[in-house]
């Protein structure tokens, strides 16, 4: 098997900054990828085309070269640096942006630290709860493996302004806790 290495990709894909999208160059014969007979066909068929028009179920774009499924922005990366990420963080939280300017080579800590609220999430703020026994608000943070707790509130605003406080304090990306688009949240009735 081929070696998915920077010279490999970049001969195969187009690479779009402006759009974050990658495209399928015209294959020549002799390539690594298709026998000579298929070439003309795969070139009409589909060079100039988006390689990675597959969103999977996680938000992310996806190719499949060589019988392999990846994902669109790992491919960028090793396109753009010559080496394989880590993990690759969306800044702006979306998993079909992948222009450069809204990717960056992170460990999973640091991933962890960009993320939005979840979908279950009732209060609309991260680390923000409502306690039915208390009738009060609750803020807690998990940072270095521990959850802690910053205190209940009458007021979810006040509640929020302190979570906000410890997500700066503890390192956590502006993004985090931000909310999902199109997203309603309902806080405490």
């Amino acid at each position: 098997m081929i070696d998915l290495t920077q010279k490999v990709l970049t001969d195969h894909l187009h690479y779009d900054d402006a759009s974050g999208r990658l495209y399928w160059k015209k294959r020549k014969p002799g390539g690594p990828f298709c026998r000579d007979s298929h070439v003309n066909s795969w070139n009409t068929q589909r060079a100039g085309r988006p390689a990675d028009a597959f969103v999977n179920k996680e938000g992310y774009r996806q190719v499949t070269l060589m019988r392999r499924n990846l994902l669109a922005h790992r491919l960028i990366w090793m396109m753009a640096h010559g080496e394989w990420p880590i993990t690759i963080d969306h800044i702006n939280g979306d998993g079909t942006d992948n222009r450069l300017g809204n990717m960056r080579n992170v460990d999973c800590l640091e991933n962890s630290r960009n993320r939005p609220v979840q979908r279950n999430n009732s209060s609309g703020v991260l680390g923000v709860s409502w306690s039915k026994s208390s009738g009060k608000w609750i803020a807690a943070i998990k940072a270095n493996g521990k959850t802690i707790s910053l205190g209940s509130f009458d007021d979810l605003a006040e509640a929020a302004a302190v979570r906000a406080e410890a997500n700066r304090l503890y390192g956590f990306h502006q993004n985090h806790g931000r909310t999902r688009a199109g997203k309603e949240v309902s806080g405490h009735e």
